[in-house]
C-alpha cells in the first residue's frame, strides 16, 4: 500500500484536544503559550480575504504539478480511444490498481486482449502524488487490523508480505527504476505519553510474526538528529520507498510490452449490460464492449455509485521538502 503517514498522529491529538469542536474555515487558532488553553486565552486571527502582492511573489515560481509527476522523464500521452472496440478485459482507471489488473490478467493469459482507458494521465491522480512510503500492511497498519479483523489478522499480514514481495519481483522483472528501496520504519516519540506507548508494541507485533525494537533517544539519535526525540519504534522489515510515479509509468511500459492497449485522455462516463454477454462502458466520444469490467480508478461518481456505500477512503497529509 502506497500511502503519506506524516503527521496523523499529531493532527489527530489536536483534534481531541479541541474536543471536536468546528471553527470557521479561514482562521488560525493560537494556544498563546503553556497554560494557555486552560485560560481560554485563545486567539482567532482571520486570513486576509485579499492576499497581498507579496504573497502572490513567494510563489510565483511554484509549480502546479505534483513533486513526483514534476519529471522531464514522464512519457508522453498516449493517443485518446476513438471509435468502437470489444474486448475481453477492460480495465478503467490508470493508477496502480487499473495497471497491476492489466499486467497480471496478461501475463495470467497472454492471449487475453486487455484494453485500458485513463480519464486524464496515467498515474495522474493518488498514484502519482502519495508520500512514496510503500508498506506491506494492507491493513494501514497492525493496530487498525487488529482492531477490525482480529480473527484474520495473521493471514493479512502474510498476505500483505507477499504483496510487497511479488511488488519488488514485478520491478526485477520487467527492469523498472523507480528508486525502490527497503528501509524500515522509524516512529518518533516527541511526549512522554509516547514513550509509554511505545513500550508493548514489539510484544504484540512478534505474536503475529512481526519484529519491533524500542530505541531510546540516544539509540534514536543514529537514524535522526532532532532536540524533540525522545525514543522511537524501529521496524526493520516490511516498508520501501519508491518513486510512485515512475512506479506507474513502469508498469505502463510493462503492459505495453505484453500487448495490452492503453488509451489515455478516455474518460468513461457509464456503463451497461450489453445484448449479448458482457458489458458495454461509454467513453465521452465513443463505446466499447468487453466481457468483464474491472474498475480501477478512485472514486469515478457515475461508476461507482452503487459501490461507494462499501468504501472507505483512507489518507494522510504528506508535506514534501527538498534538502
Amino acid at each position: 500500500m502506497l500511502h503519506g503517514r506524516s503527521g496523523c498522529r499529531s493532527l489527530t491529538a489536536s483534534r481531541e484536544g479541541r474536543g471536536g469542536s468546528l471553527r470557521p474555515p479561514g482562521t488560525v487558532v493560537s494556544s498563546g503559550g503553556p497554560g494557555a488553553a486552560s485560560r481560554e486565552s485563545v486567539r482567532v486571527v482571520p486570513f486576509a480575504r485579499n492576499p497581498r502582492p507579496s504573497s502572490y511573489a513567494a510563489v510565483a515560481d511554484a509549480s502546479p504539478v505534483p513533486y513526483w509527476l514534476d519529471d522531464p522523464s514522464r512519457p508522453d500521452p498516449l493517443d485518446a480511444f476513438a471509435g468502437t472496440a470489444s474486448t475481453d478485459l477492460l480495465v478503467v482507471g490508470g493508477g496502480f490498481s487499473g495497471l497491476w489488473t492489466a499486467l497480471l490478467a496478461k501475463e495470467a493469459d497472454p492471449s487475453r486482449d486487455v484494453l485500458l482507458v485513463e480519464g486524464s494521465r496515467i498515474g495522474w491522480a493518488a498514484s502519482g502524488r502519495n508520500g512514496g512510503f510503500c508498506e506491506s500492511s494492507i491493513t494501514h497498519g497492525l493496530d487498525n487490523g487488529l482492531a477490525r479483523w482480529p480473527d484474520e489478522i495473521d493471514t493479512l499480514v502474510r498476505l500483505g508480505h507477499e504483496n510487497l514481495e511479488g511488488l519488488e519481483a514485478t520491478l526485477a522483472r520487467y527492469g523498472i527504476d523507480c528508486s525502490f528501496e527497503r528501509t524500515g520504519t522509524l516512529a518518533i516519540a516527541t511526549d512522554p505519553h509516547h514513550v509509554d506507548d511505545l513500550q508493548g508494541y514489539p510484544e504484540l507485533v512478534a505474536q503475529h510474526g512481526e519484529k519491533a525494537e524500542v530505541l531510546d533517544r540516544e539509540q534514536t539519535r543514529q537514524y535522526v538528529v532532532s532536540p524533540i526525540a525522545l525514543a522511537s519504534l524501529h521496524v526493520p522489515e516490511g516498508s520501501a520507498l519508491v518513486n510512485p510515479a515512475r512506479l506507474a509509468w513502469g508498469l505502463r511500459d510493462a503492459c505495453l510490452s505484453l500487448g495490452v492497449r492503453i488509451h489515455e485522455h478516455t474518460r468513461a462516463t457509464d456503463f451497461g449490460v450489453s445484448s449479448g454477454a458482457g458489458v458495454t462502458i461509454t467513453t465521452e466520444s465513443d463505446a466499447g464492449k468487453a466481457r468483464s469490467l474491472p474498475v480501477g480508478s478512485p472514486w469515478p461518481p457515475t461508476l461507482s455509485r452503487r459501490c461507494s456505500s462499501d468504501s472507505r477512503c483512507t489518507w494522510s497529509p504528506c508535506t514534501t521538502t527538498s534538502s
